[in-house]
């Protein structure tokens, strides 16, 4: 894994354009607007964009340094990357979670009660459900 984001790296010295772009996304947008979608479900497209850069600028910062003081992770390309990465799958799991729920809570009463017939039945099976 290591080897692919190494080789992934050095490709984009050689597209410094491309390499910019991408950097500028990923550390001052998605992070933010990750969030943003969690805590503002009412915003205009626009004002969306606006908060996710300021939201992109703190999140970033304060969980890189957090974990360089809290848990003594040194600051490097990678270790970043990674962060930045997790600091963007959090809230868009919780995003997702979220927006399956709510689909699911909006099926009619019948489906329901058949999944929750299957589980009960598959975690008898499973031995996890006593009676």
């Amino acid at each position: 894994m290591n080897e692919v984001i190494n080789l992934i790296l050095h490709l984009l010295d050689y597209v410094p354009l491309a390499r910019a772009v991408i950097s500028f996304v990923l550390i001052l947008f998605l992070p933010g607007f990750a969030w943003t979608l969690i805590f503002f479900k009412q915003l205009s497209i626009p004002a969306r964009i606006a908060f996710s850069f300021g939201l992109s600028l703190a999140v970033v910062t304060l969980s890189i340094l957090v974990s360089n003081v809290v848990f003594q992770v040194k600051i490097t390309g990678i270790n970043s990357l990674v962060i930045i990465i997790l600091v963007t799958t959090i809230p868009l799991t919780i995003y997702y979670v979220n927006r399956a729920r709510e689909k699911r809570s909006n099926e009619s009463p019948q489906i329901q009660k058949k999944i929750k017939g299957s589980l009960l039945r598959l975690l008898r099976r499973l031995s996890f459900w006593t009676e």
